[in-house]
């Protein structure tokens, strides 16, 4: 059993499972996206979401793709390599009772190319959003450069829309592959760009 001292907690913010309450880990390689962030975000997509396959790259607890599942998404892909994050995100999964889902272990920048080519020809209406580790932290120096060379794999008929977190001092080129960028959101240290076909 679970210490609760463990985890922090956020809840669901709108949607089916409005309310509900999911584990946010805190380990040092996670950063879990704070409610007004995902509020603004899901706001933006708010018309995108239902139907969609929403794929959240270095998902930590998983909050985001949770929170399309919430609001309609048909199904949520989670991509991470961290074992107990894993945990997390199926031990949340399961207390929410979700079953539209798949967890796919590993480095995302080395499963990626692997899980375009599975999506491919069964999706033409997926939502990604990458999420990755700040590049102020140790061992992540260049890791946008890394996130726009996943972005350059995906097939314009693949994706309708991708989404980026990253550090507000971070601007993206205003097209990455056949992706042009539509807005950017800012909150403090943390900003939300959009790009889209």
């Amino acid at each position: 059993m679970r210490n609760n001292k463990d985890f922090n907690y956020a809840r669901v913010i709108a949607g089916s499972l409005k309310g509900r309450k999911i584990a946010m880990p805190k380990f040092a390689e996670t950063r879990p996206t704070k409610a007004i962030v995902r509020e603004s975000l899901f706001s933006t997509i708010a018309f995108e979401i239902e139907d969609s396959v929403f794929i959240e790259v270095f998902a930590g607890s998983g909050s985001v793709g949770i929170e399309a599942i919430s609001r309609g998404a048909k199904k949520a892909i989670f991509l991470e390599q961290n074992p107990e994050a894993i945990k997390i995100i199926n031990e949340n999964l399961n207390s929410l009772k979700i079953t539209n889902f798949e967890i796919i272990r590993g480095d995302s920048f080395e499963i990626f190319g692997n899980l375009i080519k599975t999506i491919e020809t069964s999706q033409k209406n997926a939502i990604f959003y990458f999420d990755p580790p700040f590049l102020i932290r140790e061992n992540f120096l260049g890791i946008y450069d890394r996130v726009t060379n996943l972005i350059n794999q995906i097939p314009r008929d693949l994706a309708k829309l991708i989404i980026i977190e990253h550090l507000s001092d971070h601007k993206f080129p205003s097209k990455i592959a056949e992706f042009s960028h539509s807005k950017t959101a800012k909150f403090g240290k943390t900003s939300i760009s959009y790009f889209r076909t």
